[in-house]
């Protein structure tokens, strides 16, 4: 996970099942993972197999609001840039069923697009109509804003 406004230079943290012992459910939250995980630099990390993403609204496009700081877009394009991330490492999201809009909602270039929406009563797999979008991230555009955020 990475580490909560990412201002460090070990931006994540590792939190390693073989390490963490009965401590796996306490370490789920931001505190636990600080107090039982470690931090680690990006390029000291294994690839992620699976992303979790908070949203406050998604459609079924696979369009999704964040809280508006654009922290899990940056989270992604940096896990990208170095390699953690690949063009097939699917992003989920949970939300309550009224979360989930039939609206158009607004996307950006940057924006992360999910592949999987789980609800308390259904889910939807490999949703998004936008299949190429990941591949964008990392660009000089993202490049420019993670630097502003680290500085």
């Amino acid at each position: 996970m990475a580490v909560p406004r990412l201002r460090e230079l070990e931006c994540f943290i590792e939190l390693d099942p073989s390490r963490l012992g009965r401590n796996i459910k306490q370490a789920a939250s931001i505190e636990g993972a600080f107090r039982f995980g470690r931090s680690v630099l990006p390029d000291n990390m294994r690839e992620i197999d699976l992303i979790v993403c908070g949203t406050v609204a998604v459609n079924l496009d696979g369009a999704r609001i964040g809280k508006g700081g654009g922290y899990s877009d940056l989270e992604f394009g940096l896990a990208r840039e170095v390699g953690l991330v690949r063009q097939k490492t699917p992003v989920v999201t949970t939300v309550h069923d009224l979360q989930v809009l039939d609206d158009k909602l607004p996307v950006l270039v940057h924006d992360i697009p999910v592949d999987v929406i789980v609800t308390p009563t259904r889910s939807f797999k490999r949703i998004h109509n936008c299949k190429g979008r990941k591949e964008f991230i990392g660009t000089t555009c993202r490049k420019r804003r993670l630097m502003k955020f680290l500085t």
